[in-house]
């Protein structure tokens, strides 16, 4: 139990530096903070990260049959270090926007911080660490697989059939010959 509730801690540890920095961001007019209220929510969030990778627990090594399939087909074992390092990313992102006081970086950073937030969120829900919820009418939660999952094979597709001969074309008649002109008279002399 105390595991749970160390988790569910870390993920409110996370939560509120970061909503706090989004909030500030968003009360200002010109989307620029102080240089040294930027570096206070930064540092906040860092150490939130931080503590939140150290509680997460060890991913174990694929199986050696996963190792065969390409990196693109396996499905990543630790959803949830994923998901801080994507918000740490996105948070960046919205760090230099607000540095540099760019309004329309700002409107679209803030979204996908949002985003790896609720990501965070999800990946410590479906993590396994924490218990299902029972409330009434909420659908049931998927579970995140625990090893890569294989990517089925193509059929081999049937060989291209040849294309049929050019038929032979009939050879054209011959042209008529052209009637001879008729001698152009001769020019008067003057």
């Amino acid at each position: 139990m105390l595991g749970q509730v160390k988790t569910l801690q870390n993920t409110g540890g996370v939560l509120t530096p970061v909503t706090d920095l989004l909030d500030a961001v968003l009360k200002t007019k010109d989307g620029k903070l102080p240089a040294e209220e930027t570096q206070k929510h930064v540092d906040a969030i860092k150490a939130a990260i931080d503590a939140a990778k150290e509680q997460a627990p060890a991913t174990p090594a694929p199986p050696a049959a996963d190792k065969a399939l390409p990196d693109d087909a396996k499905v990543p074992l630790d959803v949830k270090a994923d998901a801080l390092a994507a918000l740490q990313s996105a948070v960046d992102a919205l760090v230099k926007a607000t540095t540099a006081g760019d309004v329309t970086a700002v409107a679209t950073q803030v979204p996908v911080v949002v985003t790896g937030l609720v990501n965070f969120v999800a990946a410590t829900l479906l993590s396994g660490a924490l218990p299902a919820p029972n409330l009434p009418g909420l659908p049931a939660l998927p579970q995140l697989p625990t090893s890569a999952v294989p990517v089925p094979t193509t059929p081999t597709l049937p060989a291209t059939p040849a294309l049929p001969p050019a038929p032979t074309l009939p050879q054209a008649p011959a042209l008529p010959q052209a009637p001879a002109l008729p001698q152009a008279p001769a020019l008067p002399q003057a």
